[in-house]
């Protein structure tokens, strides 16, 4: 059995916050760099400068947006892993902290978010996931999670009958309503709630 202590954990979601708020990951920078040379409208082709913005904010190590939004971690924890070192949660609440505050990064998170709306001051807690996964390591993945997606984010209670067709209309008409007032790049999320029974 593997032992990790927490305080790993702790130190990689810590870099790695303040990497994602400076640079693009890969395939999302080559395919705003894909769209940028096959577009014709001039709009588009001005927002496009968001090419400059990504040079700059990875050479300057500042951020690419100034919503650099709440953090969501997944840990995907190996069954064979003895983790040492205090509680996870407090760890990766700490790497949080410790990523936002020391790269400067803008806090946005309310404890309250509808009374009280006091500023936590460094973007805690996290929103954290875990599962477990076959063997000895740990994988770690974060995403900061914009506040003005979550603006333009929408749910609704679809009927049996609607099916895959439902699912899609009302996909398109959020796309649709959100418009341009999301930041770019988008990226189209979709989740579907439902409950999965296997009797054996």
């Amino acid at each position: 059995m593997k032992e990790i202590d927490v305080k790993q954990i702790e130190d990689a979601i810590a870099s790695m916050a303040g990497q994602i708020a400076c640079e693009y990951h890969p395939d999302i920078l080559q395919a705003i760099c894909d769209s940028a040379k096959s577009e014709t409208n001039k709009r588009a082709i001005v927002a496009m400068k968001m090419l400059d913005n990504a040079q700059i904010a990875k050479q300057e190590r500042i951020p690419i947006c100034q919503d650099t939004g709440l953090m969501i971690v997944w840990l995907h924890i190996g069954q064979d892993v003895h983790l040492f070192g205090g509680s996870i949660k407090k760890a990766v609440d700490r790497g949080v902290s410790r990523g936002y505050t020391e790269n400067y990064l803008r806090a946005s998170s309310v404890n309250d978010p509808l009374f009280a709306r006091q500023n936590t001051k460094d973007n805690t807690p996290a929103i954290l996931y875990t599962d477990m996964i076959d063997g000895e390591s740990i994988i770690v993945e974060v995403m900061a999670k914009g506040f003005g997606s979550e603006n333009k984010s929408c749910l609704t209670m679809l009927t049996p009958a609607d099916g895959v067709e439902g699912v899609k209309n009302f996909v398109i008409e959020t796309v649709k309503k959100a418009g341009p007032n999301a930041c770019p790049p988008f990226i189209i999320g979709v989740g579907i709630g439902g409950l999965k029974c296997v009797q054996k």
